[in-house]
């Protein structure tokens, strides 16, 4: 594996936006929380597969594209893998409900606390399963 300095970026780049998800959490914007925390899981499993040698496509949620070659991850992320799929697929589905709302949700009323820290422990989730592949690469 050769070190991606752009899969790096992303990953410094989650590091500080989950900062943030503590700063929307505590100000109570529960959807901003869900719509960050799925830009987090973007950017983390789109660096997994620059550091696998695949350039990410141009939409959201990578996850199939993750699993469908997870014999490129190293083995301690193949375990996990259905899990951390299905985590972009869910947090890809309110992406831009979270967002912008519709007419009949509000994203600011309807997005609970309970939403929020669902997203936050996801992506915590996401996070611990790439942080070892990531801090690899930055050695190499």
């Amino acid at each position: 594996m050769e070190s991606d300095s752009l899969a790096v970026t992303y990953f410094r780049k989650s590091l500080a936006r989950r900062k943030a998800l503590d700063v929307l959490f505590a100000e109570l914007s529960y959807a901003d929380t869900v719509r960050e925390s799925q830009e987090i899981c973007e950017l983390l499993l789109k660096g997994c597969l620059r550091l696998i040698g695949i350039e990410p496509p141009k939409f959201h949620d990578v996850g199939k594209i993750v699993k469908e070659n997870v014999s490129a991850l190293p083995e301690p992320m193949r375990a996990d893998v259905e899990q951390i799929a299905r985590f972009s697929f869910e947090l890809r589905r309110d992406r831009e409900l979270a967002f912008y709302g519709a007419l009949d949700v509000d994203p600011w009323e309807d997005y609970t606390k309970g939403d929020a820290q669902e997203a936050m422990n996801k992506v915590d989730a996401i996070l611990s399963w790439s942080t070892p592949f990531f801090e690899q690469a930055m050695r190499l």
